[in-house]
């Protein structure tokens, strides 16, 4: 391990919080996220904390953009070792409040996302031994009410995670 480490979703909340902690162990992070402001706030706070790295505007829905972040990673940083696929959004509703666009945004960015993730991540993975970390909800385990597309996709992300390379 060369702690390299990539994190979707790293300009707020979660995505943040995650970056700090390994940040504060010295990795070298790589960030992306759509809001270009809360990255740059992000990697102001990751260069605080004692760790580095680079950030890139990356819309988890579209392959190519995390292809390129994947590229960017082997040019900059000489491969990853750990992915963080966190990127993700909350709505919900109950089944039939919800319309069929409801439920391509959530599994688009929740499910897909991640899963795209991997693909994007996997050679580069492969070869450096690394990691994968898919960030999931207990919504996908208890099922909680009027949530129901969040749910479905945080579920598709737990059971992916079991075992995605084989």
């Amino acid at each position: 391990m060369q702690n390299r480490i990539m994190i979707t979703g790293a300009g707020s909340g979660l995505g943040r919080e995650i970056a700090l902690r390994w940040a504060r162990e010295g990795w070298r992070l790589a960030l992306s996220d759509i809001n270009d402001a809360g990255l740059l706030e992000t990697l102001m706070l990751v260069r605080e904390a004692g760790g580095d790295g680079f950030v890139q505007r990356c819309d988890v829905r579209d392959y190519s953009q995390l292809t390129a972040f994947a590229q960017a990673c082997e040019e900059r940083l000489g491969g990853i070792d750990i992915i963080v696929n966190n990127a993700g959004v909350a709505s919900g509703g109950f089944f039939n409040e919800l319309s069929l666009e409801d439920w391509d945004w959530q599994i688009a960015i929740n499910l897909m996302g991640v899963v795209k993730g991997c693909k994007a991540f996997l050679p580069m993975l492969q070869a450096s031994k690394g990691k994968i970390i898919n960030i999931a909800s207990m919504a996908a385990l208890m099922q909680a009410p009027a949530m129901s597309n969040y749910n479905v996709a945080k579920a598709g992300v737990v059971a992916l995670s079991e075992k995605p390379a084989g």
